[in-house]
């Protein structure tokens, strides 16, 4: 399993369960911190929030 993290520099990063290696997944935000992340418990989706009013849609699957 995976473990994402949303940054107060609006990146969201993806680490690793066993080895703790972290992979930048997105930069898409405009401004500020992630405010909420929630994953999809199936597919390869999750959805972000962030100060700056916007909530997005990604799939890490075209990542």
């Amino acid at each position: 399993g995976k473990i994402l993290v949303g940054t107060r520099n609006a990146e969201i990063i993806e680490v690793g369960e066993k080895n703790a290696a972290c992979n930048i997944l997105v930069n898409g935000h405009m401004d500020g911190p992630i405010w909420g992340l929630g994953a999809h418990p199936t597919r390869d989706v999750f959805l972000s929030a962030a100060e700056d009013g916007t909530v997005r849609l990604w799939d890490i699957s075209e990542r």
